[in-house]
């Protein structure tokens, strides 16, 4: 299962959101690939930090669009984590359009509110329509 987290806007939460994901994953059987598509680098940051720091588990962050798509090919049973942002937007439509599905974390902000109409329209946009018969994360 791919997981996008992202939003258009900035400070809404995405990599804490990511991390905490991944963290929660990593203590499963399958473990957890974690992907920091955003070039601020946050979810690589506080990774290496909490592996500094001796906590456990461990897990890698990769930063390579194309090694996203090629264990997005292989259809692996370990969850794969992406954070990303609007500052890496083709990154960003090519993560979605791999995804099963998009987390958008929201502040509760007008601001924050009109941003993610937006995203929603980029997600729709960049959807696979092989991979996904309905909007990711939609229910």
């Amino acid at each position: 299962m791919l997981t996008v987290v992202g939003n258009l806007k900035g400070g809404t939460g995405k990599s804490t959101v990511a991390f905490n994901l991944a963290v929660w994953l990593a203590h499963g059987k399958a473990g957890v690939s974690t992907f920091d598509l955003d070039p601020q680098a946050t979810l690589t940051d506080v990774t290496q930090v909490r592996a500094e720091d001796g906590y456990e588990p461990i897990f890698d962050v990769f930063n390579d669009i194309e090694a996203l798509k090629e264990i997005a090919k292989t259809n692996l049973k370990q969850p794969i984590i992406v954070d990303v942002s609007a500052t890496n937007m083709p990154d960003l439509e090519m993560a979605i359009s791999l995804a099963d599905r998009v987390l958008i974390p929201v502040q509760p902000s007008q601001a924050d509110i009109w941003s993610t109409q937006r995203f929603l329209k980029i997600v729709t946009k960049s959807i696979n329509p092989e991979k996904n018969t309905k909007v990711p994360g939609f229910i």
